[in-house]
């Protein structure tokens, strides 16, 4: 029973999840280092509605997150982004009420419609990447209290992007700028 699970253990050798895994795992709160590191995505609706997911440490070698993959996920306060990470799916927090802040590796060229929808306590995002990556609508509407923060070097960059010119643009400089290689 999918809401009775709370730990989930993994061979280090699994090189893929299907699409919906862990769908609806309820009682599941964190996954910390329990993903191999030979996944290179994390599949569609893999861990959405997982509503008490508290903490993800995705690793080093995923380059893409699926559509919906964390969509759901209510409480939802630390996610962790490897470098290396290439493409974010539509929708892949939306609802995720719990998430504060994001830090997004230089790496990711594209972010998926509705990604960030009704994340509604989020109020950092950290973009890493000098180019804006490319976007349609992945903030709801209510994204005043919300500051992007990008490179310094960027900022006019990205006030100028399509979609990212309509929020608040800050530069970031020195120990923000720096993300984990692993």
């Amino acid at each position: 029973d999918a809401d009775k699970l709370e730990n989930i253990v993994l061979h280090e050798d699994i090189w893929e999840l299907g699409e919906a895994a862990f769908y609806g795992c309820r009682a599941l709160k964190q996954l910390p280092d329990m993903l191999s590191s030979y996944l290179v995505t994390i599949p569609a609706e893999c861990f959405a509605l997982n509503i008490n997911l508290r903490e993800v440490n995705i690793p080093y070698g995923v380059k893409l997150l699926g559509f919906d993959c964390f969509s759901g996920c209510e409480s939802l306060k630390s996610i962790v982004l490897p470098q290396g990470l290439e493409v974010i799916e539509r929708g892949v927090f939306y609802n995720c009420y719990a998430l504060e802040e994001i830090s997004i590796p230089n790496t990711v060229r594209d972010i998926g419609e509705y990604t960030f929808f009704h994340c509604r306590n989020l109020k950092n995002v950290y973009i890493h990447s000098a180019i804006p990556p490319a976007v349609s609508r992945i903030f709801a509407d209510n994204h005043k209290d919300l500051t992007i923060h990008v490179p310094e070097s960027s900022v006019e960059a990205y006030r100028s992007a399509q979609h990212w010119r309509e929020m608040n643009i800050k530069g970031m400089s020195g120990e923000r700028l720096t993300i984990s290689e692993e």
